[in-house]
């Protein structure tokens, strides 16, 4: 159970779950919200683990 504790899951979890309601809501057609979707997930993981890499040396 230690796996379903870690950070990066939540991590995943979340930004899938934000960006497939978010792809949805924003775009007309299919293609587009599942284009958007994954654009916003990459978005929120690379942001994430970039921000992350920052505060590592910083700190």
């Amino acid at each position: 159970m230690a796996f379903l504790e870690s950070h990066l899951v939540a991590l995943l979890i979340f930004s899938g779950f934000t960006s497939a309601a978010m792809g949805t809501l924003s775009e007309n057609t299919p293609r587009e919200r599942a284009v958007s979707a994954l654009k916003m997930f990459a978005a929120f993981v690379g942001s994430t683990i970039v921000g992350s890499w920052i505060m590592h040396f910083v700190r």
